[in-house]
């Protein structure tokens, strides 16, 4: 049935101009193509996903999805009848609160030395732990020597 209207509904679109030119555009384009020239098909679970996915991008929840679409389970919901782009995980991203900023967020950066000052005492006190790290193998080697070979 979507197949049929879909024929009827482009054949209408292509006559619907006088102009030749313009019909051979419109024969050569996909709009209203049940098969566009990628290879999409257009069925009824390719509206079934359009559905869902536009659902979930209005805004609503996985639950409110897979009511109105009638599954039993929301992960046949999420991971088969929803398509989010790039685009959309771009704009989940912005709408995160800001991390730059007001004083108060300036003192809890500092309190928890991720400020510059913070970073450089980072790098103090790694170069510290390397030269721990590096006397402790070097009495580590030595007494080696010392079990293994007492009599050098």
């Amino acid at each position: 049935m979507i197949r049929a209207d879909l024929r009827r509904a482009r054949a209408w679109w292509i006559r619907e101009t006088h102009d030749r030119d313009r019909r051979r555009e419109r024969r050569q384009s996909d709009f209203l193509a049940v098969v566009d020239h990628g290879g999409n098909v257009v069925d009824f679970h390719a509206l079934r996903k359009t559905y869902v996915t536009l659902l979930i991008k209005g805004g609503a929840t996985v639950k409110v999805a897979q009511e109105l679409s009638r599954h039993s389970d929301p992960k046949l919901t999420m991971n088969v009848y929803t398509k989010l782009g790039l685009n959309d995980l771009a704009g989940a991203l912005d709408g995160l609160p800001s991390v730059s900023g007001s004083t108060d967020d300036a003192q809890a950066i500092r309190a928890t030395g991720t400020d510059d000052v913070g970073w450089a005492q980072y790098g103090a006190q790694r170069q510290r732990d390397t030269a721990q790290r590096g006397a402790a193998t070097t009495a580590r080697r030595l007494r080696r020597r010392i079990i293994v070979n007492p009599c050098k």
